[in-house]
């Protein structure tokens, strides 16, 4: 009984770090950890959004990163889509996310978008205009949603108030311009948080869309989409591929990390499941 007790909880916890860990394509102007060319010419020595990708390494994911461009080959769609989560850095050009395109038809990976320009209804559609406000503050939240998974861990206040989720950064010796809100209404999407910070008040912050969802210019989803507002917009006058600075607080850390486990679903490693396998025949064999 004692071995088939031990066998069920090695069985979990394998299966538990195999659910936590990820493998994800992570989309930005900085195809390595190092800069791109105009990041490293405006002073840059590391891509501008390796905090992130820094922090989901150090939570166990694997994080590939590829370069934003149109239009995506077959083969890059396919890539896509064998993602766990495909995540899309605030450092991207915003045109290459313009209809008609591939990425809300042909991309059924789930998507977590981290930008408002993309999200307009220039771009994505994901929004049925394109308002753009910078947050000049702490960016407090105010939860629609206060029972989804993306608050596990945060403090939500009875009247739905949410600690701060990022701040404005000073980086590369310069004042960042915020987080971008996209101030148009969602189109086709569920409301998780909108801002409370005075600039961008009402302003969705992160939301969801399931797939199957028909978005503002008549596209429908090919997977589940998330956006998840973070990343410093670039110092005025400076090349927006320095764009995308982290900016999250412990909080926003916290419900960054939230989103990515909600939104991905990977599947158990080979080593993982030769291990479950091993373990599960061990106790059939002691069984006889």
């Amino acid at each position: 009984m004692k071995k088939s007790l031990f066998a069920s909880i090695a069985i979990g916890l394998l299966l538990g770090v195999a659910a936590n860990a990820a493998d994800i394509t992570w989309v930005s102007f900085h195809d390595t950890d190092g800069p791109s060319g105009a990041a490293a010419g405006a002073g840059l020595t590391d891509a501008s959004d390796i905090g992130y990708t820094n922090l989901l390494s150090a939570n166990g994911h694997n994080v590939t990163r590829f370069l934003t461009h149109e239009p995506l080959t077959g083969a890059e769609i396919d890539s896509l889509n064998a993602s766990d989560l495909v995540i899309i850095s605030r450092a991207v050009n915003s045109g290459h996310y313009e209809p008609p395109g591939d990425w809300n038809t042909q991309v059924s990976a789930p998507v977590l978008a981290m930008s408002g320009y993309i999200l307009r209804n220039s771009r994505l559609n994901l929004t049925d205009g394109g308002t753009m406000v910078d947050t000049a503050g702490p960016l407090t939240l105010h939860a629609d949603n206060p029972s989804h998974p993306v608050f596990n861990g945060v403090t939500v206040g009875g009247d739905g108030s949410v600690e701060a989720l990022g701040n404005v950064v000073t980086e590369n010796g310069a004042l960042q311009r915020g987080i971008s809100i996209n101030m148009a209404n969602l189109a086709g999407g569920s409301l998780i948080a909108t801002s409370t910070e005075a600039a961008t008040a009402g302003g969705p912050v992160i939301a969801e869309w399931m797939a199957g969802a028909t978005v503002n210019n008549g596209d429908v989803l090919a997977g589940p989409r998330m956006i998840f507002m973070s990343g410093s917009r670039e110092a005025d006058g400076v090349t927006s591929e320095t764009a995308g600075f982290f900016d999250l607080t412990s909080a926003g850390e916290t419900m960054f990390l939230n989103a990515v486990e909600y939104m991905a679903v990977p599947e158990p490693s080979s080593n993982v499941l030769a291990i479950v396998g091993a373990v599960l025949f061990g106790m059939v064999r002691r069984r006889r």
